[in-house]
């Protein structure tokens, strides 16, 4: 994953995201998070729900609303780690920019986050 291409898209859609985890139930928990790219990955200031469902269970997907782009949101799976204070590091193992239902047909629904080739 091109963290510096994924880092470009998240500034685009700006520094809050909904981080989706699972809870014990098996059931989805969702939440709006602060969310940053740095050089290492994507950090999440979660609560302690979140941070514990992604301590037993670290595979989360990251959601941010359309961004500049109205015809695009972007979509990102990570694996899950909790630091000390209870943020969550996030190593992203795919990411899209994913057409919006009312977004124009003649475009394509899904966008890979990936290097400039």
């Amino acid at each position: 994953m091109p963290l510096d291409v994924l880092a470009d898209r998240v500034r685009e859609h700006g520094g809050v995201a909904f981080v989706v985890s699972v809870g014990d139930d098996g059931r989805p928990h969702t939440v709006s998070a602060a969310v940053s790219a740095g050089p290492d990955g994507l950090r999440a200031t979660v609560g302690r729900t979140t941070a514990a469902n992604a301590a037993a269970r670290p595979d989360v997907t990251v959601l941010w609303p359309p961004g500049s782009d109205p015809r695009y949101c972007l979509i990102v799976d990570a694996t899950a780690t909790v630091d000390a204070g209870g943020s969550l590091l996030l190593s992203p193992t795919r990411a899209v920019q994913h057409r919006s239902a009312d977004a124009p047909d003649d475009i394509p629904s899904c966008i890979p986050v990936e290097a400039p080739a």
